[in-house]
């Protein structure tokens, strides 16, 4: 009795042009993806394999073409739009005045200055130089200062945590 050994050897190709099988084999053996060939490759090494006196070994190569990846028409479409808006271009840093909420800027409500009125960020930060009222950057109009949408124009402004 004698059996057939195939080895099998997989290339894997981002070329279209080329073939999926080897020129030189061009009747592809399915028998590779056979439930028998399976079930021999996986008895090869059992201990009660019966000895056999004559193998016939084979060399098949056939090439598997894998395309490149390209994003979907959904996904370029969602970067586009994380590209375009302003959102991931900013990052909340303006603080309200009243409660130091940090906030987007393009999120900000824009109040009037009163220069007499003294605001809980300046009271709460006074001895940190870093963290002051952050105005509106157009100087055609009045000086405006950020406030965030709880507390523009109301009276019942967040009370704001006082750091230790």
């Amino acid at each position: 009795m004698s059996f057939t050994v195939n080895h099998w050897r997989v290339e894997v190709s981002d070329n279209d042009s080329e073939s999926y099988l080897n020129s030189e084999h061009e009747n592809f053996d399915s028998s590779l993806f056979s439930s028998y060939a399976v079930r021999q490759q996986a008895n090869a090494d059992h201990s009660r394999i019966p000895i056999q006196p004559s193998l016939f070994s084979a060399n098949i190569t056939f090439r598997a073409y894998f395309p490149s990846w390209q994003p979907s028409i959904k996904l370029c479409n969602l970067q586009d739009r994380f590209n375009t808006t302003i959102i991931l271009t900013q990052y909340p840093c303006v603080p309200c005045s009243y409660c130091s909420r940090l906030q987007y800027p393009t999120k900000a409500k824009w109040e009037l200055y009163d220069r007499t009125f003294k605001y809980p960020l300046e009271e709460a930060y006074s001895n940190n130089p870093q963290i002051t009222l952050v105005f509106h950057t157009d100087d055609s109009q009045p000086a405006r200062i950020a406030t965030c949408s709880s507390c523009y124009n109301s009276n019942n402004h967040l009370k704001i945590p006082i750091p230790d």
